[in-house]
């Protein structure tokens, strides 16, 4: 964005999820990415009670915010939890590979609100869930919408 900026280019900038991050890396002039808009996995202005529980606990703990990437991380030990136990709450949960496949299953059967929203599998195995659309906007992440 800044070789962009310094030649002469004054359009918006579209970016990629991993742009969650880019505001905090140290010596970054947030003034070139003024009013890109990048889809992410999660806001930090959802009012979803386990986003803002989230965000709370993260921040009391690590006296900042959480960007998309610890999001992802909580919501996906999540899952794998949640399909331990029930694997576990069916019986099947024994030591050897009988317990692995029935673990694997269940995180494919995975319906469940999470950090960044509603998770599903698709009957390929990948996940589906909306995305959320940020601009950075006064410097700042701010939420555009949700699809």
């Amino acid at each position: 964005c800044s070789q962009a900026r310094d030649l002469g280019f004054e359009g918006g900038f579209l970016g990629v999820d991993g742009a969650d991050g880019l505001l905090e890396i140290e010596g970054a002039d947030a003034s070139v990415l003024e009013g890109m808009y990048f889809p992410n996995h999660y806001t930090t202005q959802s009012d979803s009670e386990i986003t803002v529980a989230f965000i709370k606990a993260y921040t009391e703990k690590y006296g900042s915010a959480p960007n998309s990437f610890a999001a992802l991380g909580y919501d996906s030990a999540m899952i794998l939890c949640n399909a331990i136990k029930n694997a576990e709450d069916k019986g099947t949960v024994i030591n050897g590979a009988d317990s692995y496949q029935a673990i694997i299953d269940e995180m494919f059967a995975t319906d469940i609100d999470g950090v960044t929203g509603h998770i599903t599998f698709d009957e390929n195995n990948n996940p589906v869930k909306s995305v959320n659309i940020i601009q950075i906007k006064d410097g700042e992440y701010t939420f555009w919408g949700l699809y």
